[in-house]
């Protein structure tokens, strides 16, 4: 089988949740099957540092791609609360250069604001390939729809929250349409699974193969060593959407956390703020570290870990990380239902209001006896999920089957 990988940036070293499955399971099938890689890139982005690629993974190119994004459809996004998916114009020649005279098995397409570029070769007869697969970190019907739970759980009123979940209706049928193109649709999650089933309306295309991230695990050899330290775990970006959920958690639940445990420091971890925020920089129980370089340190060195997301599609992988590490995790029941059999209280800790947030994570930290229990619980269950090269030959059979 040959495989061309589509995506938007080189994903190895994986730098986010989107690169994350590209890289997991493409090493592992790489192993067995011819693999090219294949950069849209975005006009001023150069591809230059090759080094962390797997050897069993050839490099193609890059083709060059340009965002439609003019301020006369952005005013008629937001009056007719549309919304597009995949916004993008390709270059078919520079396409042509770069492919040549090869033949693909199976193109994989992700991330899904690149699902236009099916559309795009097909209807340029660019038939370099026999089947399409479809990587979905999430379902984007739902991630918009999900914006609801925002609003209620934070109560902080946004309007995007009201706007994206109006949006989420002709997104659907936008959504259906680009994975009716695909013959596979990998997802995390078996919840995922029946959302895009619900998209698709069950037609018999796509197939969709439900295959989590693989466990890090080398996460294993933690130990736990900051049982008794006074530093919570917050990985999150600083710019972005993910700005509003730290919003929430640092200006409404932090708070009560601080006034009760004085001691307590809160650790941000992730991509800091490209331009100053007051809630964080007045408060000197805040600390803004960046991406951490050692990741067996910062989980060797934590009391416990709060993933106060909303959000309940796809997979969280912060979830993942830190309690395959051993370290007591708090969330909310929209991100702990990704995953499924896991345990709130015993396990990991599910919360919801602010208030209810602020008692689980001081309960937490002030019962050594009780996060002792969980961190070695949620290791237990961690110990329970896919590997790397488990997932991939769910994958890589998916796709064998077709071809």
């Amino acid at each position: 089988m040959k495989v061309l990988i589509v995506t938007d940036a080189l994903p190895f070293p994986a730098l986010n949740g989107k690169q994350l499955p590209i890289a997991g399971l493409f090493e592992c099938i790489s192993k067995t099957h011819i693999t090219h890689l294949l950069v849209l890139a975005e006009a001023g982005i150069e591809i230059k540092d090759h080094t962390a690629l797997p050897k069993s993974i050839i490099y193609k190119g890059s083709v060059p791609v340009k965002k439609i994004n003019s301020k006369k459809k952005l005013i008629s996004s937001a009056l007719t609360f549309k919304h597009s998916i995949s916004l993008y114009k390709y270059d078919k020649s520079s396409l042509g250069n770069v492919i040549g005279s090869e033949h693909y098995d199976f193109i994989w397409v992700s991330p899904a604001h690149y699902y236009s570029f099916i559309s795009f070769c097909n209807n340029n007869n660019l038939r370099f390939f026999k089947k399409v697969a479809i990587g979905l970190n999430d379902c984007k019907t739902f991630q918009f729809r999900d914006s609801i739970n925002e609003l209620m759980y934070s109560r902080i009123f946004k309007l995007r929250y009201v706007t994206e979940w109006l949006r989420s209706f002709p997104l659907e049928r936008e959504e259906r349409n680009f994975l009716a193109l695909a013959d596979i649709v990998h997802v995390q999650t078996l919840n995922e699974a029946e959302k895009v089933r619900k998209v698709v309306r069950n037609r018999l295309k796509p197939l969709i193969v439900a295959a989590p991230n693989g466990i890090k695990e080398e996460l294993f050899a933690c130990s736990y060593n900051g049982v008794n330290s006074n530093v919570i775990l917050f990985m999150t970006h600083l710019h972005g959407h993910r700005l509003k959920e730290s919003e929430w958690f640092i200006t409404k639940v932090w708070p009560v956390i601080k006034k009760k445990l004085p001691e307590a420091k809160l650790s941000l971890v992730g991509t800091p703020p490209k331009t100053k925020i007051d809630y964080i920089d007045t408060d000197s129980s805040i600390l803004i570290n960046g991406y951490a370089d050692d990741i067996h340190e910062l989980y060797n060195t934590v009391r416990l870990a709060v993933v106060p997301t909303f959000h309940g599609t796809g997979l969280i992988n912060r979830i993942l990380d830190a309690i395959t590490a051993g370290v007591p995790v708090v969330s909310t029941p929209q991100a702990i239902a990704t995953f499924p059999g896991l345990i709130s209280g015993k396990e990991i800790l599910s919360a919801s209001g602010a208030k209810q947030f602020a008692d689980a994570v001081i309960k937490l930290y002030t019962d050594i006896n009780f996060r002792c229990k969980m961190a070695a619980d949620g290791r237990l269950y961690a110990k329970t999920q896919n590997t790397w090269p488990q997932s991939a030959l769910v994958v890589q059979e998916a796709m064998e089957s077709l071809v």
